[in-house]
């Protein structure tokens, strides 16, 4: 199962704000941008906080009632256990912010803005496809044709699902006759397995994705009317009289560069770092 966060309990998982990227005036008013649509796993979610519970009155007891060096060992593998459910249950998510698909993994970040987005689609796990033009020579980011093309693939560990094969073979191995019910009626319904579920799920969630990326693409690639001037940041025309964003960032801020990039996250990695440091440590003491 999945849980989606940042928009109404009930709203359908398509609405995402009509590919809007920041304030606009309506009628004298301020309208501001929709807020991040937020995509995880709530059994993951529930598994770590029925773990950090766990861990946490077994921490306090060792402090009360632990004094040798076993105990010691036993806390610091507790936090350490604590640490790798943290980064592998907790964190991971896929956030579809107004400017592009956020998609964070256990110990790394990666954001792609809409514009690079080419397609959402889903595998083991769910996958983003970006190409973008690299500028050439250091210039700056204004997609000219002589720029090099490249691409890249995210995979999300937030989503992720079995393959239809591995269902399929499952269903035949159990037989069909374990997966039917009967309705009040007397008719026989076949009653797909949770596996088969969570698949269309996580399946409806990557059409949801590959939907508003075409939308923000065809949003992008609309002509503005008028001239521009050529500094980074702003519109400028090309060679064929429409405007197109250049510049770092492309008017979306320090964190939205316009092509996809990827950071490790400090602090998942101290989570997992310092507890095995303090478990060795407390085991060759």
């Amino acid at each position: 199962m999945h849980d989606k966060v940042g928009v109404p309990a009930g709203a359908p998982d398509g609405r995402t704000g009509g590919g809007q990227t920041g304030s606009g005036q309506s009628g004298g008013t301020t309208t501001p941008a929709p807020p991040p649509d937020v995509y995880r796993s709530s059994l993951a979610v529930a598994a770590w906080w029925v773990w950090l519970a766990f861990a946490v009155a077994n921490l306090i007891d060792l402090a009360v009632q632990g004094r040798d060096r076993l105990s010691l060992a036993a806390a610091a593998a507790l936090v350490l256990v604590t640490g790798v459910m943290y980064v592998a249950a907790f964190r991971p998510r896929v956030v579809a912010a107004a400017h592009g698909i956020e998609v964070r993994n256990p110990l790394r970040d990666h954001r792609a803005p809409w514009a690079t987005v080419t397609n959402v689609d889903l595998r083991d796990l769910l996958r983003v496809h970006c190409a973008w033009q690299e500028p050439a020579n250091g210039g700056q980011w204004a997609g000219r044709p002589e720029d090099p093309q490249r691409t890249r693939v995210i995979h999300a560990w937030a989503l992720q699902s079995a393959r239809r094969a591995g269902m399929s073979g499952m269903r035949a191995s159990l037989g069909q006759g374990q997966m039917a019910r009967r309705s009040v009626g007397g008719s026989a319904l076949t009653a797909e397995p949770p596996s088969a579920l969570h698949r269309k799920e996580t399946e409806r969630i990557a059409r949801a994705l590959a939907e508003r990326a075409r939308r923000e693409r065809a949003d992008a690639a609309r002509p503005v009317p008028g001239a521009g001037e050529n500094r980074a940041g702003e519109n400028r025309a090309d060679d064929n009289g429409q405007k197109q964003r250049i510049g770092p960032g492309a008017g979306d801020g320090p964190e939205w560069a316009p092509r996809p990039v990827s950071a490790w996250h400090g602090p998942s990695v101290l989570a997992v770092l310092v507890p095995a440091l303090l478990l060795a440590a407390a085991i060759l003491a």
